[in-house]
């Protein structure tokens, strides 16, 4: 009878080691905020900013759920993906928003710095009080050519089906135009999926 029970509890250990692995193998599927990598056009774009998840969405009553989109022209790609957090009695709240401008007419990787004619990518904070009519935060950090460059990879880039998905990882600079002091916003584990 101890043999049948210990058997037991091994099997029963051995099944919840293994189903725990099928989570985490879940998880790594998945991008920044646990939105999965899909290339269906789903509208969706999730990243980790500073280590905490971030994903694409409203939180505002009447809003069209679609949170990610992109448009496509040219040999040129605009994917953005946009966090609102806003009460709408008062209008106070926060936006952040993330941007990818690349050069791309089909799937590959393609590095984020900036300048006339390159790759970069963004990230925007905009918080407002006062009834949505003061700004105390207007920051927008940009790739560069120096400390912060990153990389985006375009995974799907369906002209047919308007579809583009990818992946992207980037460091972005914020200098205030006040005081000059540099700030960096580090953003990895990017996934989107958008139409255009």
């Amino acid at each position: 009878m101890k043999k049948v029970l210990l058997s037991l509890l091994v099997i029963s250990s051995l099944s919840l080691m293994l189903g725990c692995d099928d989570e985490e193998d879940k998880k790594d599927d998945a991008g920044g905020g646990g939105v999965p990598a899909t290339q269906t056009g789903a509208g969706t774009m999730g990243a980790t900013v500073d280590g905490a998840a971030w994903v694409a969405g409203y939180n505002v009553p009447g809003v069209p759920a679609q949170t990610a989109w992109g448009v496509a022209t040219g040999g040129y790609i605009v994917a953005w993906g946009m966090k609102v957090n806003l009460n709408t009695s008062t209008l106070v709240g926060k936006t952040e928003t993330i941007g990818l401008y690349v050069a791309a007419t089909a799937p590959g990787t393609y590095n984020l710095t900036f300048g006339a004619g390159t790759n970069y990518g963004t990230y925007t904070i905009l918080e407002t009080t006062g009834g949505g009519t003061t700004t105390t935060k207007n920051q927008t950090y940009i790739t560069n050519a120096t400390n912060a460059t990153g990389s985006v990879t375009i995974t799907k880039y369906d002209t047919a089906n308007k579809i583009l998905s990818g992946t992207f990882n980037f460091k972005a600079e914020y200098t205030d135009p006040k005081t000059l002091v540099k700030s960096y916003v580090d953003i990895k584990n990017g996934v989107f999926d958008i139409k255009y």
